[in-house]
């Protein structure tokens, strides 16, 4: 969420919303961005309205359809089109095409950010989006969890994300 550097007012796309928490709490911090949810699992959608009421916040948008889709349908709502932000995730093997969707209707030096769990993904898409213009920057994030030990607690790490983030310049 601290990567989206989201600023006051503009559109966030939360591309692959799952139950949408990054998105409305991106709404509940700002609350005059207007967000645009995007979940292809049959679901999703009453999922994200349900947590959405449970936050007392309101996404302009809420679409149950595969995000490459739904982008090259153009059938995006007209205040939605172009968007400032944009938190790409669980794109799997059409991860080039819908960057390349999503930097087609990014506004001039809009951000990307993308969450991902291996290295081989981190090294296809960071060159594709150098290749494009893009300004791009990795960091990782790792937590770990209290494990009872004996009297006491230990930490075991859990699997750390890597976060690709993408400024386009033009």
């Amino acid at each position: 969420l601290a990567d989206l550097d989201l600023p006051e007012e503009g559109v966030l796309w939360d591309l692959g919303a799952g139950v949408g928490s990054v998105g409305l709490e991106a709404i509940r911090l700002r609350p005059k961005l207007k967000l645009l949810a995007v979940e292809k699992r049959t679901g999703g959608a009453e999922i994200i309205k349900t947590n959405a009421k449970n936050l007392k916040v309101n996404p302009t948008a809420i679409i149950e359809e595969e995000a490459l889709k739904l982008i090259k349908s153009n059938n995006i709502p007209p205040s939605l089109k172009e968007p400032n932000r944009v938190l790409v995730g669980g794109c799997g093997k059409d991860r080039i095409a819908l960057l390349n969707a999503v930097l087609e209707k990014l506004s001039p030096k809009g951000l990307i950010v993308i969450p991902l769990a291996n290295f081989e993904a981190l090294a296809h898409l960071r060159p594709h989006l150098e290749e494009l213009g893009c300004s791009v920057s990795v960091s990782q994030h790792q937590s770990w969890r209290g494990t009872p030990l004996s009297q006491g607690t230990r930490f075991s790490p859990m699997n750390p994300v890597l976060i690709l983030k993408a400024i386009k310049n033009n």
